[in-house]
């Protein structure tokens, strides 16, 4: 079985010069298409500014493995401030055999 996952680290720092950033969580969605993938994305992150993310592979060249989603956020729930957040975004293809041991 082959499928699509796109893995999200949100991470989020305050206004002020000293804030630093954070982690507050990581999630995971799979879809089952490509196109799937595109519409998500599309809708989620329309707008926001995206930034590359790369990594070194064993030749220490840089290759690009996702986006950064950055923008301002509110949660409404518990009315609270204004924050940067940054979405580190990844997607993987994953194949699936199943095994039997």
């Amino acid at each position: 079985m082959n499928y699509f996952k796109i893995t999200i680290n949100r991470t989020a720092k305050g206004f002020e010069k000293d804030d630093n950033w954070q982690s507050f969580d990581k999630e995971e969605k799979l879809f089952k298409t490509l196109e799937q993938v595109k519409t998500f994305l599309s809708n989620e992150y329309s707008g926001h500014k995206k930034v590359k993310i790369f990594v070194d592979d064993k030749d220490g060249k840089a290759r690009q493995v996702g986006w950064i989603y950055c923008f301002k956020n509110k949660d409404i729930s518990h009315d609270s401030g204004w924050w940067f957040q940054q979405d580190w975004i990844t997607i993987s293809e994953v194949n699936e055999k199943e095994v039997l041991i």
